[in-house]
């Protein structure tokens, strides 16, 4: 299979991920430690499912909001 057939994937890279949202991996680290972002491990691999990363998006501030409580 070539790689064009696996364009609708589950589950992305630390590296895919960072890329996607447009932040470096010191900025995904530091999500995963502050308990944001659950990316899941398979053997080495560090991964972040579909799901995951829209509520981790869904669940960031809103630039400019005045509105925290």
């Amino acid at each position: 299979m070539s790689k064009l057939e696996y364009t609708e994937r589950n589950c992305f890279s630390l590296e895919e991920f960072c890329f996607r949202n447009g932040i470096g991996r010191t900025t995904a680290y530091k999500e995963i430690k502050e308990g944001r972002l659950h990316p899941k491990k398979v053997g080495k691999r560090t991964l972040i499912s579909l799901e995951e990363e829209a509520r981790w998006f869904g669940s960031a501030p809103v630039f400019g909001d005045t509105h925290n409580g």
